[in-house]
C-alpha cells in the first residue's frame, strides 16, 4: 500500500473512531440520565420511520426489518432524539443478535394496562400507554444475561461496549417510561417499553402522516355492557369504548350485570364479561345473562391463558375470548367484528 492508500486509512479509521466516540459520548450521557434536551408532545412514529430510513443503509442484506405502527398512534411526552436513540440501540442489538441474516419487527401500538399488568411493571401505574417493542428471531439470552443486560459496559459480544442497552434504560427511566426483556437461547428476543399516553396536541412540524382509513375499525353507537371488578380496568376501557362511539353500561360483578341487561329499558348488544369477580363469576353469571337476552354478544376477557373455565363458557356459547391486558386497537377490532358478526363463533372470523 502506498502513502496515499495509507493515509486515506488511517483518515477513515479517525473518522470511525470520531463517530464512535460521539456516539459513546451520547450514550454515556442518556444513561447517567443527564442527556434529557427537549421534552414536548411526539408520536414514535415518526422516530421509528426516521431511525429506520437511516439503517436500511447500512444493515446487513440477511436482515429484514418489518414495520407495525398503529395507525391511530397515541401521543407520548418526550425527547424525539432521545426516542429515535432507544430505537437505534434496539435494532442495532437486534442486528448483531441475528448475526447478519434474520427478522426484526418494530412495533408501536396503543396499550391499556389494568392493575394487574401495571403491579407486574412494578412503578407503573393504570393508564393508556403507547408500547414500543422489537422482537428478533437471534440467538437469544440465557436468563443470567437477560437479568445484566442493561448494566453499564456489560456485554457479551467481543465488539460490544456494552452501553447501548444501558443508556435506552437511563433514557427510558428519565422519561417515567417502563422496560422488560423476554428472551431464550434459540428463541430470540424481545424489548418492550411502556411510555404514559398524552392528549397534549403535535406541534405542526412533528405530527405523523395520516393513517390509512382502511386501517382503523369503524366507530360504534351501539350499547355494551362492561363488566369487570377492577375499577381501573372499567375506567380504562369505559373510556376507550366511548371515545370509539359506544354507550356503555357498568357492572362490577356478574350480579350486577344480570340486574342491569334485566331492568335496562333499551337494547345491550355485547357484554364484556370478566372470568374471575366476587359476588357471581362469569361462569354462573353467563348463561343468566343469555336467558336475559338471547341476542347478547359476549367476548369472554381474562388475564389469564385459555383455561378450562374460559373454554366452557365459549362452548357455552360465548362470541370471543379477549387476554388481558388487551390492545387498544385489538380491543375495537374485537368489539367492531363481534358485532358486525352474524354467527356466535369460538374466535376470530
Amino acid at each position: 500500500m502506498d502513502l496515499r492508500g495509507r493515509a486515506k486509512q488511517a483518515v477513515e479509521q479517525i473518522s470511525l473512531s470520531a463517530r464512535q466516540a460521539s456516539d459513546l459520548a451520547e450514550q454515556i450521557v442518556a444513561y447517567a440520565r443527564m442527556g434529557k434536551r427537549e421534552v414536548k408532545a411526539m408520536n414514535l412514529r415518526r422516530s421509528i420511520e426516521e431511525t429506520l430510513r437511516l439503517l436500511e443503509r447500512s444493515h446487513p442484506l440477511g436482515v429484514r426489518i418489518e414495520t407495525r405502527i398503529a395507525p391511530d398512534l397515541w401521543n407520548i411526552m418526550g425527547d424525539p432524539a432521545q426516542m429515535a436513540q432507544i430505537v437505534k440501540n434496539f435494532c442495532l442489538n437486534a442486528i448483531e443478535a441475528v448475526a447478519g441474516a434474520g427478522h426484526i419487527v418494530v412495533l408501536a401500538e396503543n396499550a391499556a394496562l389494568d392493575g394487574q399488568a401495571a403491579a407486574r411493571l412494578g412503578e407503573a401505574k393504570p393508564g393508556r400507554y403507547v408500547l414500543l417493542s422489537v422482537r428478533d428471531n437471534g440467538s437469544g439470552m440465557a436468563e443470567e444475561t437477560r437479568q445484566r443486560v442493561f448494566e453499564p459496559f456489560f456485554s457479551t459480544r467481543p465488539q460490544g461496549r456494552g452501553l447501548g442497552l444501558a443508556a435506552v434504560y437511563g433514557i427510558v427511566k428519565n422519561h417515567g417510561g417502563h422496560i422488560e426483556v423476554e428472551s431464550e437461547p434459540g428463541k430470540g428476543s424481545t424489548f418492550r417499553v411502556w411510555f404514559e399516553a398524552t392528549d397534549a396536541p403535535l406541534a405542526e412540524r412533528e405530527k405523523a402522516p395520516s393513517p390509512s382509513p382502511k386501517s382503523t375499525p369503524s366507530r360504534g353507537g351501539e350499547t355494551i355492557l362492561l363488566v369487570d371488578d377492577q375499577a381501573s380496568v372499567r375506567a380504562i376501557t369505559q373510556t376507550l369504548l366511548e371515545r370509539a362511539g359506544y354507550r356503555v353500561l357498568i357492572a362490577s360483578n356478574g350480579k350486577e350485570a344480570l340486574d342491569l341487561v334485566r331492568e335496562h329499558p333499551g337494547e345491550i348488544h355485547l357484554a364484556l364479561l370478566d372470568v374471575d369477580m366476587p359476588v357471581m363469576n362469569a361462569a354462573a353469571a353467563f348463561p343468566l345473562l343469555k336467558q336475559a337476552r338471547p341476542s347478547l354478544k359476549v367476548i369472554i376477557c381474562s388475564g389469564y391463558v385459555m383455561d378450562e373455565a374460559t373454554q366452557e363458557l365459549l362452548d357455552a356459547g360465548a362470541d370471543r375470548f379477549l387476554p388481558k391486558p388487551f390492545r387498544i386497537q385489538t380491543l375495537e377490532e374485537e368489539v367492531r367484528s363481534t358485532l358486525d358478526s352474524q354467527a356466535r363463533g369460538h374466535g376470530a372470523d
